[in-house]
């Protein structure tokens, strides 16, 4: 078995379950680099505790399939039950899930800043002489 490093590029994964059509992710834990590649493509990766996401999947009509609605803003999931149940998220990944940020838009957010730094920038060495 090939080390599971080698398998896919970042977010291939992640970008695969949004096409599928999913949009948050529910799990007792998940491994870092899924939690940052998740942010990056919009993905919501939600850490319940584990008796709490049984709890959610056991209220799943396996048959007719079920429902749940997951609000970042309030950070609450409210279960096929009706159940509702709050979670916890970093502020920062929020603020970038619900702005649509990725790090390129981030820095974007800042181009003003960036150009005048640029503007008055003098570069010790000119690396456009001969």
């Amino acid at each position: 078995v090939r080390d599971r490093r080698e398998r896919t590029e970042p977010g291939v994964a992640e970008e695969a379950l949004q096409e599928y059509g999913f949009e948050v992710l529910i799990a007792p834990s998940f491994a870092d680099i899924l939690i940052s590649n998740c942010v990056k493509v919009g993905l919501v990766p939600i850490v319940l505790a584990e008796d709490t996401v049984r709890a959610l999947m056991g209220a799943v009509d396996t048959e007719n399939g079920s429902e749940m609605t997951v609000d970042l803003e309030t950070k609450t999931v409210v279960g096929p039950a009706g159940d509702e149940i709050a979670f916890e998220f970093d502020e920062f990944r929020r603020y970038c899930i619900l702005n649509g940020l990725d790090e390129i838009g981030l820095t974007l957010q800042h181009k003003d800043a960036i150009a005048a730094f640029e503007e008055r920038y003098e570069a010790p060495i000119n690396t456009l002489a001969p």
